[in-house]
């Protein structure tokens, strides 16, 4: 991903080399030979996708209780497919834990970054393509006009996010 900022998790750009550190490490702590395994070995790479797995549980967990998780929030972007790229219609959420659901649906791999701007952007591959999506929090301002009339890429109506994980 282009965007500067925080990345909030990521199974999509692995450095084997450092998880294969960190797995000799786990296996040292957790009296387990790892030596009859290298980074090609399944057995590390189950391990590297049950890690991940267990980071999203963490992420998606953490975000339940954040703060800025029960906030009205707007999905801008692109969905990829065998015929191309496609803008969609902006998507409010009442919460970004379902914004971001919605986002990585049926995705194997995944990126999650929180921009400098304080929005969070979704990267988001699964066999026909790629999506690139950005979640914006609502303000205030937002309630205040009638549904049908509100431009939801208008940025006068977003507020940034505060996640740091």
């Amino acid at each position: 991903m282009e965007n500067k900022g925080y990345v909030i998790y990521d199974n999509h750009d692995v450095d084997y080399k450092d998880w294969f550190d960190e797995f000799k490490e786990w296996g040292e702590y957790n009296g387990i030979d790892i030596s009859k395994y290298d980074e090609d070995s399944e057995y590390f790479h189950e391990w590297v996708w049950n890690t991940l797995n267990m980071y999203w549980e963490d992420f998606i967990c953490n975000l339940q209780h954040d703060k800025d998780n029960n906030v009205e929030c707007v999905v801008r972007g692109k969905v990829g497919t065998w015929r191309g790229n496609f803008e969609i219609e902006p998507k409010t959420f009442p919460t970004l834990e379902k914004a971001i659901y919605a986002c990585v649906r049926d995705c194997d791999y995944i990126t999650i970054t929180q921009t400098e701007d304080g929005a969070i952007d979704v990267w988001a591959a699964h066999h026909d393509g790629s999506h690139r999506f950005t979640i914006h929090k609502l303000n205030d301002l937002s309630y205040e006009v009638d549904e049908d009339e509100i431009d939801l890429t208008d940025e006068k109506y977003y507020d940034k996010f505060a996640i740091q994980y």
